[in-house]
């Protein structure tokens, strides 16, 4: 019997494993943009496309809904989550109060933290030098991540790596798009080394506005202007 649950468990957990590998993929190619917002994600075409069973696709659509990537619709199957403007602004909301926390840091970053984000800005320049939009977009996502890994909150920050999914979900519609992020970061960098907090404050708010309503400007088939 022992040998059964033994083999049993290797086999649950073979499934798992190959589950979070194929939602790991299909999770770049959303937010690659080659599954676009509404695209089926299909058990059977799946299954047939990574050569494994429909169980172990079904667990990595799972993980994805989840992750609120994906959702699930009844009698239709699982898609790639469409966000509505309302779902826009507020997912903004959330990302605005946790990213204005780091305004506590203002003046008392060390020498490590300031060359670790101005490390990702110049990363950041020199993709846009490159002309590889995706790479410029990781290295925003994770600006913002380190901004909210100043504070040294594990809470904060794995509620932000939550929020994250949904965020770069918007954002794959600015890929190929020419943007400031990189500036616009440095600059947020720059008010934090000079400890001006109500400056960050302003700074930061101000350019997650102008994102939300460029990204709700899309949705709704409007021009935008990443600013």
């Amino acid at each position: 019997m022992g040998t059964i649950r033994n083999a049993l468990h290797h086999s649950v957990l073979n499934r798992r494993g190959a589950a979070e590998l194929i939602a790991e993929e299909l999770r770049r190619r959303i937010m690659d943009g080659d599954f676009p917002p509404g695209e089926p994600l299909r058990e059977a075409d799946l299954a047939e496309a990574f050569g494994v069973a429909r169980n172990t696709v079904r667990e990595a659509l799972r993980l994805l809904t989840q992750e609120r990537i994906a959702v699930h619709e009844v009698h239709r199957g699982v898609a790639v989550r469409r966000l509505t403007p309302d779902e826009v602004r507020d997912i903004y909301a959330v990302r605005t109060l946790l990213e204005k926390g780091a305004s506590a840091r203002a003046g008392t970053l060390t020498p490590e933290e300031v060359q670790r984000l101005q490390g990702i800005v110049a990363a950041a320049e020199e993709a846009v030098q490159q002309g590889d939009a995706k790479a410029v977009q990781a290295q925003n996502a994770e600006f913002h991540r380190q901004l909210v890994g100043l504070l040294g909150n594990t809470r904060l920050d794995q509620l932000f790596e939550q929020l994250l999914g949904e965020i770069r979900l918007i954002l794959t519609g600015f890929i190929g798009r020419d943007h400031p992020w990189p500036q616009r970061n440095s600059r947020l960098v720059q008010l934090l080394v000079d400890g001006d907090r109500q400056g960050f404050e302003w700074e930061l708010e101000r350019y997650l506005q102008d994102s939300c309503d460029d990204a709700v400007a899309r949705l709704q088939g409007l021009p935008g202007d990443m600013r």
